[in-house]
């Protein structure tokens, strides 16, 4: 269900908002200066493109086109369409280029020493290594729906705006219209109400990946195949959402003695880890 909302408080600045769920969270998208009904309609456009491509990788939903794949690229190749082929492509380079703690096979049930899955390109097809293999674009797919919505807001010339899937995968289109950047806070999860760490967004995006108390160990490091130990959280600052989203993902899965060879291949990026303690202390590492 999409809600939408529209404020004249300041004339010259008005500023619309629209939430709903997608990608099992909560979408919410604030743009400013534009009339009403131009943003209700790009609002609504933001709202079927993310619900699109949640039915397109959504590995829970039987009819998405990642479980009809999961279903059928264990017994041989299989076509996928365009968009889900170059999703499969650029995840192998993400794999490469942060030396292998990216990995959409990680949930696999039996991973493969070598390659997952074998794309032919000709075919537009995939078949995987091992009837174990499912693959899960879990820390991909809302930095790829962030992707395709700043091409749409481009698209209809919103110059300031921002988009936020659950506070974790945040775009930032221009800056705040009162201010030289978008103001986005970590909370702290051992202190209601309270900051852990600030950032300053300016045409670019962050996204956050971590443990709190609510959801511990549920990322998987794809060296050793186990949950990973560490707590806290592994945030990245950068141009790209879904470059930011798949580098914080692989960072945090990641252990810190591969952290300066994955960072070697992203220098435009800034990455840190936030550390959060019972009785409130933060503490914040670069992470180069």
């Amino acid at each position: 269900m999409l809600t939408f909302e529209y404020s004249t408080a300041n004339r010259d600045m008005p500023v619309a908002y629209g939430s709903f769920r997608a990608m099992h969270t909560l979408c919410e998208v604030l743009i400013a200066g534009t009339a009403r009904p131009a943003a209700e309609e790009l609002i609504r456009k933001i709202y079927e493109r993310a619900g699109v491509l949640e039915s397109k990788f959504n590995r829970f939903d039987p009819q998405s086109g990642v479980s009809r794949m999961n279903r059928s690229a264990a017994c041989g190749e299989t076509t996928v369409d365009d968009e889900l082929y170059g999703a499969l492509e650029m995840c192998r380079v993400f794999n490469r280029s942060t030396c292998g703690s990216f990995d959409i096979a990680v949930q696999s049930e039996e991973r493969p020493s070598g390659e997952a899955y074998l794309l032919q390109p000709s075919r537009h097809a995939v078949r995987f290594t091992g009837t174990g293999v499912t693959l899960d674009f879990g820390g991909f797919a809302k930095g790829y729906a962030l992707e395709r919505i700043k091409q749409l807001l481009i698209k209809e010339t919103a110059g300031s705006a921002l988009v936020n899937f659950g506070n974790s995968s945040v775009l930032a289109l221009g800056v705040h219209p009162f201010g030289d950047h978008w103001p986005v806070g970590l909370a702290n999860p051992f202190r209601d109400g309270e900051e852990a760490y600030g950032f300053k967004l300016r045409d670019g995006a962050l996204s956050i990946s971590g443990h709190t108390p609510e959801h511990p160990r549920h990322i998987i490091d794809p060296g050793s195949g186990g949950y990973v130990a560490r707590d806290g959280f592994v945030a990245v600052q950068g141009r790209s959402p879904l470059v930011a989203e798949v580098l914080s993902t692989a960072l945090f899965a990641a252990p810190e003695t591969k952290w300066s060879g994955i960072m070697e291949n992203y220098t435009d990026y800034r990455a840190v880890r936030i550390g959060c303690d019972r009785d409130g202390t933060v503490t914040v590492t670069e992470i180069t």
